[in-house]
């Protein structure tokens, strides 16, 4: 028997919705199909199911499996060439991550923060997310409004921007909060400090809603924490499809940005240089058919550079006032109604590190470079403390051969150092 293997058999799709954010990363297309397919309660149970290697599983996705199973064990990935394969390494993918579920410890959590556990079955689900197809969450954890939510469903606007904002943009992004707010629309955006925060303030009072990369339990960053104080005490909500306890990984911060592209009615990105998280929320919109404007600046000014690119390459409407966001708004029907665009590529953002020399930026494109998996594992290495391989066995579904090859290919390319049997970034 596989130690942990019960925790696969729920009895509810709820209940394996949560169990789902523990064994799975978002956007996984594979367990969002089995899940349309079966339902969350028995697509859970159908990965126990070809775990235990049951009878009445498909020959073809136990086959599947094993040898998925045996190329974890030698330390090789296989190519998924057809469904069965695809479903035979994600069963594997979820044996190696059961320790990471606590059913009872999730829903606990759940309750002492006086959230709600968001599912597409629930009423206040967000329908726009359907819209995001096989990469839409599992389930969503809610604190504070949940008419906050439902209202943002039929009327948000998205705005996002560099954190490194300038005095215009803030002037900006805190003018649209409110002014926006004012006349009815839902304010959306990411929490984080820069242009987030400044439309969050603006909208203090209003419908002021927040998706956070990590767990509703720990917001990120903690230097906004007057500010989230502010908006939960003036009927703000957050929202968060990871779990409590769940850090923000770097990945989770651009997965975060498809929500916040799909909620919006517009996304307006007010402030952004040429390589912004904000640029992937405007390409998530434009794939969602979601409409996109951003306000111009200064040829001079580096802040600005990736708005003016938006507009002079066409994706972007130019804005200069709320009334020109309302109107680019009353767009969203149309634009909604055409044939969604190829899925919008990810734009990976940079991770910082400290050295003797200072702190440097390295991004994880460069590992990427190296290929998938390094870029997976490379996620997982916490910024300022180390983490040993069964932990990273467990964040990444891969076995513990295949994680100890990827480590030493990182290494060996000057990513990541060992120490006293954890792994840190060099």
């Amino acid at each position: 028997m596989v130690e942990g293997i019960e925790k696969l058999y729920v009895d509810s799709d709820l209940e394996a919705r949560v169990v789902f954010t523990r064994i799975s990363d978002p956007c996984d297309n594979v367990i969002n199909a089995t899940i349309d397919n079966f339902g969350a309660k028995n697509a859970l149970a159908y990965f126990g199911n070809i775990i235990k290697q049951k009878d009445d599983i498909d020959e073809n996705v136990l086959l599947a499996y094993r040898n998925a199973k045996k190329a974890e064990e030698s330390g090789v990935d296989i190519d998924a060439k057809n469904p069965s394969m695809h479903v035979g390494k994600k069963a594997v993918n979820i044996e190696n991550r059961l320790g990471m579920v606590d059913l009872k410890r999730d829903l606990l959590a759940t309750q002492s923060l006086k959230s709600a556990i968001v599912t597409p079955e629930s009423d206040a689900w967000v329908k726009k997310f359907d819209d995001l197809g096989l990469d839409k969450p599992y389930c969503l954890w809610v604190r504070g409004s949940l008419d906050a939510l439902m209202h943002a469903d039929d009327k948000a606007i998205s705005i996002v921007g560099t954190r490194n904002m300038t005095e215009k943009g803030a002037r900006i992004a805190s003018e649209l909060g409110s002014e926006l707010s004012a006349q009815g629309y839902a304010i959306v955006s990411g929490g984080a400090i820069g242009i987030d925060a400044s439309a969050h303030r603006g909208a203090l009072g209003g419908q002021n809603i927040a998706f956070f990369a990590g767990g509703i339990d720990s917001l990120y960053p903690s230097i906004n924490a007057d500010l989230y104080d502010d908006m939960l005490r003036t009927g703000g909500t957050f929202v968060s499809e990871s779990p409590p306890l769940a850090s923000p990984r770097r990945f989770r911060f651009l997965q975060r940005n498809r929500q916040i592209a799909a909620i919006g009615r517009a996304v307006v990105v007010v402030e952004a240089p040429y390589r912004s998280g904000a640029l992937s929320t405007a390409s998530h919109a434009d794939a969602l058919n979601r409409p996109v404007g951003a306000f111009p600046g200064p040829v001079t000014a580096p802040t600005f550079a990736g708005c003016n690119k938006l507009i002079r390459d066409g994706r972007a409407v130019l804005l200069t006032s709320s009334e020109d966001v309302i109107e680019l708004a009353s767009t969203f029907s149309e634009l909604r109604a055409r044939k969604p665009k190829k899925k919008a590529q990810q734009q990976l953002p940079t991770a910082w590190k400290g050295n003797k020399k200072g702190v440097k930026a390295v991004t994880l494109d460069k590992a990427r470079e190296l290929g998938d998996d390094e870029a997976h594992v490379f996620d997982t290495i916490p910024l300022k403390s180390g983490i040993t391989v069964p932990q990273i066995v467990e964040r990444t579904g891969m076995g513990t051969v295949r994680v100890q090859r990827v480590l030493g290919r990182l290494e060996l390319n000057g990513f990541v150092r060992e120490n006293e049997s954890k792994w840190y970034l060099k």
